[in-house]
């Protein structure tokens, strides 16, 4: 029997979590279970992560897959998955994440009959506390079972994150696609580079995914996040450099989905650099980090470090331009980004509470 899902679960030191996350995953209907390919990669894990992926291989010999590898880090994982689909469609599930399987097996069967142009298909999820309860549900602003094109999504403004989308395994025949490995934060990748390839969407009101928020160790954690930051510049710049290609080879209804995601992206690094330099009790500028981005830039993608200069940072009482700030006045505050980094630390104040 085809199997028409292949879900890659990169696994690095998730005994705790890894049982709740594929358990999840077994749907009482056998037609569809049989229909399901998991492949559980574990990332050279030091805990009893591969024993209990085992376990579920074990039980479930036609359903689970385990490999066992050294440690690369998340993006090792997905590359490692992507060389041995096995589903029409792909999704990637992380370790400590679980699915509602209800809801999952409504998508199975949304998959098993998607019209042939569908290269991606869109779920609501849930945002999730470690202890179980549902903090908030994503929103899109799309019709329930209809077809789509990513400019719509753009008109919506929809964020297409990790956590909602499933792409058709086909479209990774177009492009050689290679997550970046040994750093965190990839998945930015995996949300916008594929995306260039998509002809249509379709979407599904279902919330299948819950995405667990707030655990220790978690690469979105507050203080892991400031201090890894840097991760998050060289994805950009791979994101600026594969543009480069993409641009001219991808969809033309999807192009624009992802010239805005990059350029967003290009954005929110300048600011946030700047805004965590002026943090630490010096002039915003000049900062190493910025200034490395901002030379790597102009040598990758000439146009898009002219475009990133018109940057905005909206505001309730008026615009910012962190990029435009930056390049002209380079050495002193200025009345905008004293502004914009007072906002900026208010938002961050707000998220804690």
């Amino acid at each position: 029997m085809s199997k028409i899902l292949s879900i890659i679960v990169p696994s690095y030191n998730m005994e705790r979590y890894l049982p709740k996350c594929l358990g999840s995953l077994i749907v009482d209907e056998q037609d569809l279970l049989r229909k399901l390919d998991v492949i559980v990669v574990n990332d050279g894990s030091n805990d009893r992560t591969s024993e209990i992926a085992h376990v579920f291989a074990k039980k479930y010999p036609n359903v689970f897959r385990v490999i066992d590898k050294t440690n690369g880090n998340y993006g090792s994982c997905v590359n490692v998955g992507l060389k041995n689909l096995k589903g029409e469609f792909v999704k990637v599930l992380d370790a400590d994440d679980c699915v509602n399987t209800s809801a999952f097996k409504n998508l199975l069967r949304t998959i098993d009959c998607c019209e042939k142009d569908v290269d991606l298909v869109v779920t609501e999820f849930y945002y999730v506390a470690p202890d179980g309860h549902k903090i908030q549900k994503s929103i899109f602003s799309l019709s329930d079972n209809k077809i789509f094109t990513l400019n719509s999504c753009l008109a919506s403004r929809n964020d297409l994150s990790l956590h909602a989308i499933a792409y058709r395994s086909n479209i990774f025949k177009h492009f050689k696609y290679q997550q970046t490995e040994q750093i965190s934060y990839t998945d930015l990748e995996w949300r916008i580079l594929p995306m260039a390839y998509v002809r249509k969407g379709k979407y599904i009101s279902d919330a299948v995914y819950h995405y667990l928020i707030g655990r220790d160790g978690q690469t979105v954690n507050e203080q892991r996040y400031n201090r890894n930051f840097h991760m998050i510049s060289t994805i950009a710049l791979k994101l600026a450099q594969e543009w480069n290609v993409i641009s001219s080879s991808g969809e033309k209804t999807s192009l624009k989905y992802v010239h805005h995601e990059i350029y967003n992206l290009l954005g929110l690094v300048y600011s946030a650099n700047l805004f965590m330099y002026w943090l630490k009790g010096g002039y915003p500028f000049p900062n190493d980090n910025i200034d490395y981005f901002e030379s790597k830039l102009q040598e990758i993608s000439p146009i898009l470090y002219d475009e990133i200069a018109n940057w905005v940072l909206p505001s309730r009482f008026f615009h910012c331009y962190p990029v435009r700030s930056y390049r002209k006045w380079h050495t002193r505050y200025t009345p905008s980004l004293i502004f914009y980094s007072l906002y900026y630390w208010l938002v961050a104040h707000l998220r804690q509470k």
